[in-house]
């Protein structure tokens, strides 16, 4: 967004009370290469389908969500009590204050997007939660590659205290190693935990994050069905639009909320499902798992972009059994 000299001091607010959740002064003076800092963007997202006029994409808005230009433009507003407050981070500033947010958290929740995300393809966004109610999305077509070289590699991504909680980590992970420069640790791979909780050992298929929401107790039926509603909605504007519609700016509102509400939803799939698995068995399992995707030989890279191997179970978990048995 562009700054407004009237706006400055409700700029300079906003940023110091993002800042003062994650101890950083405000003017990211403790970070190296700083750029001038620009006014920030919040997007207010609630889960309700039929309030889509209800995220504020591009508004200059305070942490309730209220708007703060000088216009009659009606303020960003949720109406539900699970909603998402979505940062977007399109600045230097802004991602300093974002990574300090995040760095003192033990668990964050990791997705990213982008058109044929991997080694060879384009990373548009990468999304960090720091709840089921507050996402982090940075702009990573905007911000290059400082952004993994001084924040997020350093801060987060490549930091073992810090769990990553994903989704079927293998192609975010190509993408940071192979075009971003990082090696990604803490990785917690919920599908591998769907895996040991939900399949049957016969199965020798994947299964999508939409079938592991559906599992008992992570979502409301109608959150779920909202959930199906937006996945179809979005896999037919890019088929009608091309798959590089997630690197056109300005991004639809609706498309923004897709990011958010799935990396949002990893900490509850985590919250229900920690308690029955050992977390460093996780942890080794996806480390082990990334390391295979990332090191891939050539020929190994066709045949995963022809889709003969990405739909078929790739790892191996020892703890079925017990974990059936608690």
């Amino acid at each position: 967004m562009t700054s407004d000299a009237n706006n400055n001091n409700h700029v300079d607010d906003k940023m110091d009370d993002l800042c003062k959740k994650g101890g950083c002064d405000g003017d990211g003076d403790d970070y190296p290469n700083k750029k001038t800092k620009r006014e920030g963007q919040c997007y207010n997202s609630n889960d309700n389908d039929n309030n889509n006029d209800n995220v504020a994409v591009g508004a200059d808005c305070n942490n309730d969500g209220h708007n703060n230009n000088n216009n009659n433009e009606e303020a960003a507003t949720t109406t539900t009590t699970d909603n998402i407050e979505i940062w977007w981070v399109d600045n230097f500033a802004d991602a300093a204050c974002a990574c300090n947010r995040l760095q003192s958290l033990r668990v964050v929740g990791l997705d990213m997007e982008g058109c044929s995300l991997g080694r060879n393809g384009t990373t548009s966004l990468l999304q960090l939660s720091a709840s089921a109610h507050e996402v982090y999305i940075f702009d990573v077509l905007m911000l290059g590659p400082e952004l993994f070289s001084v924040y997020l590699g350093p801060l987060i991504l490549s930091n073992p205290h810090i769990l990553k909680l994903c989704y079927d980590c293998r192609s975010d992970a190509d993408a940071l190693f192979h075009q971003h420069r990082v090696l990604a640790f803490g990785l917690y791979d919920l599908q591998i935990v769907y895996t040991a909780l939900f399949q049957s050992a016969k199965d020798p298929f994947l299964k999508g994050m939409l079938k592991a929401l559906q599992s008992p107790g992570v979502l409301h039926p109608d959150e779920a069905a909202a959930m199906l509603r937006r996945k179809l909605a979005n896999k037919k504007e890019w088929s009608q639009n091309r798959f590089d519609a997630v690197l056109q700016r300005p991004l639809a509102p609706e498309f923004v909320r897709y990011c958010a509400t799935d990396v949002a939803y990893l900490f509850r799939m985590h919250q229900l499902w920690s308690p029955r698995v050992p977390e460093r068995h996780i942890l080794e399992t996806t480390h082990q798992r990334m390391q295979r995707f990332i090191y891939r030989t050539p020929s190994q890279v066709l045949l995963s972009q022809k889709g003969r191997t990405m739909s078929r179970l790739d790892f191996f978990c020892r703890l079925p059994h017990l974990l059936r048995a608690m």
